[in-house]
């Protein structure tokens, strides 16, 4: 087998392997690998997610951990920073309360 069918075997497996990942993601349950895939971020970080108890963990059996999905992005939708437009709503609309009062 020469190098170039080898590399090509491989591009092929690692295409394989980001396609079970995308589809793993799109689970309602996630493993902490799968979570950390879904956030972008390393083990390592995940863990130290995980070990604050910043989200749920639901372990059947007591082995392998869960993380629902839904609490992932809820948790990266939690950290919003608002817009110059939405901070300009949000305070012309405090004046007008104040103004009315």
């Amino acid at each position: 087998m020469s190098l170039k069918h080898i590399h090509e075997a491989v591009e092929r497996v690692e295409l394989s392997i980001k396609q079970f990942r995308r589809e793993a993601v799109q689970s309602e349950l996630l493993t902490i690998e799968e979570a950390a895939d879904y956030l972008r971020i390393s083990m390592e970080q995940m863990y130290t997610l995980t070990a604050k108890k910043t989200f749920t963990l639901y372990k059947p059996g007591g082995k392998l951990a869960y993380i629902l999905r839904e609490d992932l992005k809820a948790w990266v939708l939690a950290a919003k920073i608002p817009s110059a437009a939405e901070i300009d709503k949000s305070t012309n609309s405090l004046l007008l309360q104040r103004k009315a009062a």
